[in-house]
């Protein structure tokens, strides 16, 4: 019975206050090193997490490997694969955060040993263009997308999972000089509790991001909102992008400052991004780089 009650104590400090950071943190190396903005602006995989009406930009398959090592023994990656449709385009993304040797006590404090923890995620996405079926217009374009997602989450030999989904909209202003974007994602709209030995809902998180092309779009402004019953974050970055080569970023949010860089040749793309915890903030987590890489590639029709 003691077991069990350590276990319990160590689910609710551990994993539930891990659940809702987790399904909002963000993911790919181009996101972090932007401050984590991405919700009108994510052009490739990141958009199964961030916003999936913007699926229905990426017109060829497509595979984004993301990683970081991070806060001491934590892992933290992310895959996706996108494949283009009749209308539209699909998506699956697996998000999956690992925690090691976190120390089990008993009620007086005693250490009786370590165990591990994971929460993983699993995206089923699907963006569509709506001009492309109702619209003709060259100055608006409307998008919208769904994700649902089965969220698993396991500490020591005890696991709980659950499912939710997430549903996207975005809508682009074509100005000329320059591009308006405007994306919503309404996450977890839909879901089912996490059952453990108490059920607790899965969070409701609301997205909303701004960004401003200019220049060929070779120059990326954004501005993020993220809003859920714990996590009210601001986040601000930039992108410049150098003949189609070499893009710089950079980013600030409510605890980290962030730089990026990103080498992209024909279809092959290669980011890096370094974050550190703002030395104001509550909690300081230290540094983070993340690595990912990327490539597309189409069929070829005999």
């Amino acid at each position: 019975m003691k077991k069990i009650i350590i276990l319990i104590l160590l689910y609710n400090s551990v994993v539930y206050s891990q659940i809702d950071t987790f399904l909002s943190w963000g993911v790919s190396a181009k996101s972090i090193g932007m401050g984590r903005v991405h919700t009108s602006l994510a052009e490739d995989g990141t958009s199964i997490f961030y916003n999936p009406s913007l699926l229905s930009k990426v017109k060829t398959f497509e595979f984004l490997g993301s990683y970081a090592l991070f806060y001491e023994n934590n892992g933290y990656g992310y895959l996706s694969f996108l494949s283009p449709a009749l209308y539209g385009t699909a998506g699956i993304g697996i998000q999956n955060l690992s925690i090691s040797d976190v120390k089990l006590r008993d009620l007086a404090g005693k250490i009786l040993g370590t165990a591990d923890a994971r929460l993983t995620s699993i995206y089923f996405s699907y963006g569509i263009n709506l001009n492309e079926l109702f619209i003709s217009s060259e100055f608006i374009t409307l998008r919208t997308g769904i994700s649902a997602k089965l969220i698993s989450q396991k500490i020591y030999n005890l696991e709980a999972g659950g499912i939710s989904i997430d549903i996207a909209n975005q809508i682009d202003f074509d100005f000329g000089f320059y591009k308006l974007l405007c994306g919503f994602n309404f996450g977890n709209l839909i879901s089912s509790s996490l059952k453990f030995y108490i059920d607790e809902q899965i969070p409701f998180i609301f997205r909303m991001g701004v960004g401003l092309l200019i220049f060929d779009e070779s120059l990326k402004i954004g501005v993020d909102t993220i809003q859920s019953k714990q996590i009210k974050n601001i986040n601000f970055g930039i992108e410049y992008t150098l003949w189609k080569l070499f893009s710089v970023r950079g980013g600030v949010n409510d605890t980290e400052i962030a730089l990026g860089i990103g080498i992209t040749r024909q279809n092959i793309q290669f980011n890096y991004a370094f974050a550190l915890n703002r030395s104001y903030s509550n909690i300081d987590f230290g540094m983070i780089h993340m690595f990912d890489f990327k490539i597309k590639w189409s069929l070829k029709r005999k």
